[in-house]
């Protein structure tokens, strides 16, 4: 579910790796911390994509397939080709991805008429390589 505790959850996870990149130790990509960000991640992207109008997004990673938004979906991700696609979706969605990192995933439709609904903050201007 969604509220001010899984709101923490996410936030607490998404620093948690911003400091292991910082410091050159990543792990804890298959964590629990990451599972339950995304249940609310899903939330807060349906939700934002619902209110912009902009139709539905469909991921397929190694760990499954899951949508988000009400609407006909526009776009499709694909992820089955990284071990940590949960995660990396993870990082995407958190806006710690470059634009052009981005536009480098396999995207099937565009994801530039989704963006309102997919990144909360600008995306970084460099790319992140974690």
């Amino acid at each position: 579910g969604g509220g001010r505790l899984a709101g923490m959850v996410l936030d607490a996870v998404a620093h948690e790796h911003d400091l292991r990149h910082a410091l050159n130790r990543p792990g804890a990509r298959r964590g629990r911390g990451v599972e339950l960000s995304m249940d609310f991640e899903r939330i807060i992207l349906s939700g934002d994509l619902k209110r912009r109008g902009v139709g539905s997004v469909t991921v397929r990673s190694a760990d499954g397939e899951w949508s988000a938004g009400t609407d006909e979906p526009i776009v499709t991700l694909d992820l089955t080709a990284d071990e940590h696609g949960t995660w990396e979706l993870f990082r995407l969605l958190g806006s710690r991805r470059s634009e052009r990192q981005v536009a480098g995933y396999a995207w099937t439709g565009s994801w530039r008429g989704l963006a309102d609904g997919l990144f909360h903050m600008p995306l970084p201007t460099v790319d992140i390589d974690e």
